[in-house]
């Protein structure tokens, strides 16, 4: 069915670590983001969030302006 309709296949479950990672690349707090996952420790939200080159080089140019201006 999802071949006829046109829609890839994939794991719902994929869909909470995609939630995860979004929330930490649009800057959310890793608090806000564990009780939107529905976590009741941080080491399970840690393992939701993903971090992409972008979200890498954008935590490095933040920590070099707030050293070097």
């Amino acid at each position: 069915m999802l071949r006829i309709a046109g829609v890839r296949d994939a794991r719902v479950h994929g869909g909470r670590h995609t939630a995860g990672t979004l929330l930490a690349a649009l800057g959310i707090d890793p608090r806000t983001i564990r009780q939107i996952l529905g976590h009741s420790q941080m080491s399970q939200t840690a393992r939701y969030i993903h971090a992409s080159n972008e979200l890498t080089r954008g935590a490095v140019d933040r920590m070099g302006e707030a050293l070097w201006g």
